[in-house]
C-alpha cells in the first residue's frame, strides 16, 4: 500500500474542504454553501508551500505542509482569513483530533516517537495574511508530551479515545496495534501491543470506530491490514476482552484507511481500482456492498482517488476522484446515486479568495 493521503474533510453540510492544484501548488479549497448558492473559496498558503493533508478540529482546519508544519487557517478580528503556525517545522507527522471524550484536545505524533496533546482552544489574532514558516506559535494551548515507553518505534496515530476515554491506538513498526492506557499522572504511558490478525499487519492509518448499534459494551475499531484486508478489532468492556474479526475484501484489495462510517453500523472504503465498497450490518450479518465510481457522459469511469470519503450528512458521503473533481454517493430514499460536482477548472471560474466578508467561507463563526 503507498502512502496514505488526507485530502478530504468536511466541517457540516454546507463546507466540504479539499486538496487542489493551483498555479504550481497543492492548496486547500473550500466548497462552501453561503446560505445563498455555492462558493469556492481558495486558502492559499505561501507561495513556496504546498499542502500535504487537511482535517478538521472542532470545526476548525488544519493543514500538514510538505514542509513540516501543521498550520490552523483562522479568521482574525479585521475580517481576514490567515494561516497560525500550531506545530513547528518537523516536529509532526501525524494528527488526530479526539472528538468524543475529550474535544478540546488535539494529538500528535512527533518525529520523535512522542505522543503530543495540545488542550484549550483560545482564538489568537494573526498578523500575517499567508502561512510563513517564521511565524510562532499563535495558540494558546497547554502542551503535554507523553512519553514513549514502547518497545516498538510507533508509525501512526489510529484512534484517539473513541471507543473509551482513557485509550490511544497507534499503528507500530512491526504491524500490531499498540494500546497505550492514561494514567494517574495523565499521560498515556502504559502500553501494551494488541499484536494483529494472523499474516495481516496493519497498515499505518487512520481507523474508525464504530459503536455496537444493540449493544453499549461494544465497541470496534476497523482497520487496513498492509495485504488490502478490511479488519476490526473489537472491544467488549464487559469482558475487557479483545477479539479480532476479517472482513476480507470487496473482492479486490482496499488501499485507503477505512471511513467514513453512517448510522454507526457502516464502514466506507476505496480499492486499488479507484471504486467504493460499504461493509454494513445487517442484523447479525456483515454484508459487502460495491458501490462503484461514477462515471461521466460519455460512460467513462472515474475512479477514485487515494484518500478516505467523509460524511456530509445522514445520507451523504463525499469522494475525491483522482480527476480532482468531488463526487457525492446519495441515499434517495430508494436506491444509491452518484453526483460528480462542479470543480472549477484552474482559470475557467470565479473563486472567492476567502479574505474579506463573512459568507466566504464556514471559518467565518469562529470557534
Amino acid at each position: 500500500l503507498a502512502e496514505i493521503k488526507y485530502e478530504l474533510a468536511a466541517v457540516d453540510e454546507t463546507s466540504v474542504f479539499y486538496l487542489l492544484p493551483l498555479d504550481a501548488r497543492t492548496t486547500v479549497v473550500e466548497r462552501f454553501y453561503n446560505g445563498a448558492r455555492w462558493v469556492y473559496v481558495r486558502h492559499y498558503t505561501s507561495p513556496t508551500t504546498s499542502v500535504s493533508s487537511i482535517f478538521i478540529h472542532q470545526r476548525r482546519v488544519f493543514a500538514f505542509t510538505t514542509n513540516g508544519y501543521l498550520a490552523e487557517r483562522r479568521r482574525n478580528t479585521m475580517d481576514r482569513l490567515e494561516w497560525a503556525v500550531v506545530l513547528t517545522s518537523k516536529e509532526a507527522h501525524m494528527a488526530v483530533s479526539s472528538t468524543r471524550h475529550k474535544p478540546a484536545s488535539l494529538f500528535a505524533l512527533t518525529n520523535f516517537d512522542q505522543i503530543v496533546e495540545r488542550r484549550g482552544a483560545q482564538q489568537a489574532t494573526v498578523e500575517s495574511g499567508e502561512f510563513e514558516p517564521g511565524v510562532t506559535n499563535l495558540e494558546h494551548m497547554a502542551m503535554f508530551s507523553h512519553m514513549n515507553t514502547m518497545r516498538e518505534r510507533p508509525m501512526a496515530l489510529v484512534d484517539v479515545e473513541s471507543l473509551e476515554p482513557s485509550l490511544l491506538f497507534l499503528a507500530g513498526a512491526s504491524g500490531g496495534l499498540l494500546e497505550a492506557m492514561l494514567n494517574s499522572r495523565q499521560q498515556y504511558a502504559s502500553v501494551r501491543n494488541l499484536g494483529h490478525p494472523p499474516r495481516m499487519p496493519l497498515a499505518p492509518f487512520r481507523g474508525a470506530s464504530l459503536r455496537k448499534a444493540k449493544s453499549t459494551l461494544a465497541r470496534s475499531l476497523f482497520l487496513v491490514a498492509l495485504t488490502g484486508e478490511l479488519i476490526e478489532l473489537v472491544l467488549r468492556l464487559d469482558e475487557n476482552l479483545y477479539e479480532w474479526v476479517v472482513h476480507g475484501m470487496p473482492g479486490q484489495a482496499l488501499r485507503t484507511a477505512p471511513g467514513p462510517s453512517l448510522h454507526e453500523r457502516s464502514v466506507f472504503v476505496v480499492t486499488v481500482s479507484g471504486t467504493v465498497a460499504e461493509r454494513f450490518q445487517r442484523g447479525a450479518e456483515w454484508i459487502w456492498l460495491d458501490h462503484g465510481c461514477p462515471v461521466d457522459e460519455a460512460g467513462t469511469a472515474l475512479p477514485v482517488a487515494q484518500t478516505p470519503g467523509v460524511v456530509l450528512n445522514d445520507v451523504t458521503v463525499f469522494f475525491k476522484l483522482e480527476n480532482g473533481l468531488l463526487a457525492a454517493r446519495s441515499w434517495e430514499g430508494k436506491h444509491w446515486a452518484w453526483t460528480v460536482v462542479d470543480v472549477p477548472e484552474v482559470g475557467s471560474a470565479e473563486y472567492c479568495e476567502g479574505d474579506v466578508g463573512s459568507l466566504n467561507s464556514c471559518m467565518a463563526i469562529s470557534a
